[in-house]
């Protein structure tokens, strides 16, 4: 008889799970792997799916290989899965027993800014450009080029999105300006436009890292498709690719605890809600409209995305709470990337 192959492991496959025709046993394993948040690691194997093999990463050896593919450990089987089109962020959450799956929140008709911000933030991910799937070395100067695509593609957003007249609402001291000059020159010098674009670069690394395998691989996950990993060793390699830096040794102990937190704290809770494109375009507007408004001013701008929540039983004020508790680390990790890159600055590096 005609069948499949799973695209992961090329056995007979049984259907398309989380994007991608694969058997029931490689479906089942990245279920688990997602749900459960699990994080493997390797040295390299058989399979060379592993970075170490490619970019001279070191990774805890993962001797466990599979059943299911001898002599691939689960880190490269994860890598597999993603490589085929396995998307994490299709997987439901775990429903514990005598309780409904988790609702997304509604919006009233006066959310057209989420329309708006949906449909541009789907354009910026059509422009972006992906590095090719085998990169034999990633260095600070791509680090650097992938930050600078991404406030071209930033700075286009906010110049063509009416979200920026609406924040510069809560800016009563300051007119209202039409253009991005008309804006840094409003704020009396103040580099704005690269505050909010922190903003957004740091939630966008959150959301990436959440459904892209970042926390099973232990490695932020850059929208770009880069990988910056944990540990010391590697990310002193990394930052030895850049002559000027003085001291990558000391450099990579100062950003550790800023990955840690992206990828351990916010990222993890960022997948556990599962949240839809809705949701997330309600919590980048809440988070970017914090580099004009911090928390504790009052903001007309936050005020109405609030009220844009169609409200309609607990479950929705539970829903709502629970996405704005994720604000919190955000703006925690935020501060240690302030830091991080004023301390990058004095070593050396300048990556925005």
């Amino acid at each position: 008889s005609v069948y499949q192959q799973c695209k992961a492991c090329g056995e007979r496959a049984d259907g398309v799970h989380f994007g991608a025709i694969v058997c029931a046993a490689c479906g089942a394993f990245f279920r688990r792997s997602v749900v459960d948040q699990r994080v493997y690691s390797c040295t390299g194997c058989a399979s060379g799916m592993a970075p170490s093999t490619s970019r001279g990463w070191v990774r805890e050896r993962d001797e466990r290989a599979t059943t299911r593919m001898p002599g691939i450990c689960r880190y490269c089987r994860f890598q597999r899965c993603l490589a085929v089109g396995m998307r994490p962020e299709e997987v439901q959450a775990k429903r514990v027993i005598g309780t409904a799956r988790p609702r997304s929140l509604r919006f009233n008709t006066a959310s057209t800014i989420l329309e708006d911000l949906v449909t541009r933030r789907k354009e910026m991910g059509r422009k972006r450009s992906m590095p090719p799937a085998e990169t034999a070395t990633f260095t600070v100067e791509d680090l650097r080029k992938s930050m600078e695509s991404e406030f071209d593609l930033f700075e286009k957003l906010i110049m063509e999105s009416p979200m920026l007249k609406d924040l510069m609402k809560d800016a009563s001291a300051i007119p209202s300006p039409d253009t991005i000059l008309d804006m840094e020159k409003s704020f009396h010098r103040q580099d704005t436009i690269r505050e909010l674009f922190l903003f957004s670069f740091l939630f966008e690394c959150v959301k990436s890292t959440a459904i892209q395998g970042g926390i099973q691989s232990d490695s932020v996950t850059l929208r770009t498709g880069f990988r910056l990993p944990l540990d010391h060793d590697s990310l002193e390699r990394l930052y030895a690719t850049d002559p000027n830096i003085s001291d990558p040794g000391c450099l990579a102990r100062l950003s550790q605890d800023f990955l840690f937190s992206i990828v351990r704290v916010v990222a993890r809770s960022v997948q556990s809600m599962h949240a839809d494109q809705y949701e997330f375009a309600w919590l980048y507007a809440i988070f970017v409209s914090s580099a004009v408004t911090p928390f504790g001013r009052r903001s007309f701008f936050r005020d109405d995305l609030l009220s844009s929540v169609s409200i309609i039983d607990d479950h929705s004020i539970e829903r709502q709470g629970q996405l704005l508790l994720l604000l919190s680390p955000m703006l925690s990790a935020l501060d240690d990337l302030r830091q991080f890159l004023h301390v990058a600055e004095l070593a050396g590096a300048r990556l925005t």
